[in-house]
């Protein structure tokens, strides 16, 4: 029997998963579809999410599966006002 990444048990996957930082917990989800669904599963216990306002479309991902479970959000503003504006409306609808 063939052994692949996709052949981990949900449950220590998920107990591996949460140590990741959230950088590497995405890159993780492109290993293959049963690591995305284990973050999907895991939904991202992170105390801790960092977004930055000119990384628009990856913020969008990030807070879709984070959002539930984060506790402290560091917002980094390095645009101008019109980025900020369209930051908001679409991140914090």
């Amino acid at each position: 029997m063939s052994h692949t990444w996709s052949t981990i048990p949900l449950l220590p996957l998920r107990c591996i998963l949460e140590h990741l930082s959230t950088e590497d917990a995405l890159a993780a989800m492109s290993v293959c579809r049963h690591w995305r669904d284990a973050i999907h599963v895991y939904e991202g216990h992170k105390d801790l999410l960092k977004l930055k306002v000119k990384q628009l479309e990856r913020c969008k991902f990030v807070t879709r599966i984070f959002k539930k479970n984060v506790r402290k959000l560091h917002l980094y503003i390095d645009c101008n006002e019109p980025e900020i504006d369209k930051f908001m409306n679409l991140v914090f609808p």
